[in-house]
This record gives structure tokens, C-alpha cells and sequence, in this order.
């Protein structure tokens, strides 16, 4: 939040808390959101969202000698980028994530 604001003074941030699905990993463990993020922005002339939800760690990360390459992947909705669609790259080791269908896409 703090990177987004710190490029667009005029962008909200809204933490939705009511929303709270629950959602089903591929290791079959069921998790339930904390909440819903909401980042808006008319930057680029028309107004944009993206949202995701945030979800809690795992207990098994905070035991000892858990190997995190253990962790399930979460995927992340793309229902922000209307009629064109993306593939969204999003390496969590990292944080880095790009549009797979921008040929100049930057990370």
C-alpha cells in the first residue's frame, strides 16, 4: 500500500472486512480470508480497481525446520482487467509480478 500511494498521492486503499470467503487450497486445507483489499486510482485518465484478499499464513510456517517450499500457491482473480484479459505472473518468492501478455511489460 505504502509503494502504490507513495507513486499516486490520489489513490485509496479501502479494507473491506465484511468480505470473508473461505477458500480451498490444492493441499485440500480450507483457509478464510481476514479481508478484502480494494486499491482504486484514476491515474491513467479512467478510473481503475484491483482487489484481492488477504489471507492468513499457515500455522505449519511457524514450526520449526517447515520447509517453505511447502507452501501452496494462492491464486489471485482477474476480474480487474475487463474484456482483454492478462496473464498475471506473480513469483511470491520474490513479490515481482508482471503482465505475461504486455510486450513491454515491466516488473
Amino acid at each position: 500500500m505504502k509503494a502504490v500511494l507513495s507513486l499516486n498521492r490520489q489513490a485509496t486503499v479501502n479494507i473491506l472486512s465484511a468480505k470473508r470467503p473461505y477458500f480451498g487450497f490444492g493441499n485440500g486445507k480450507w483457509g478464510r480470508a481476514r479481508y478484502k483489499l480494494e486499491i482504486c486510482s484514476d491515474v491513467s485518465g479512467q478510473k481503475k480497481a484491483f482487489s484481492l484478499y488477504a489471507i492468513p499464513n499457515p500455522v505449519e510456517i511457524y514450526q520449526p525446520n517447515f520447509d517453505k517450499k511447502q507452501l501452496v500457491p494462492v491464486l489471485i482473480g482477474m476480474d480487474h482487467l475487463g474484456a482483454h484479459g492478462c496473464q498475471m505472473l506473480v513469483d511470491f518468492g520474490s513479490g515481482l509480478a508482471l503482465d505475461g501478455l504486455d510486450d513491454s511489460a515491466e516488473i
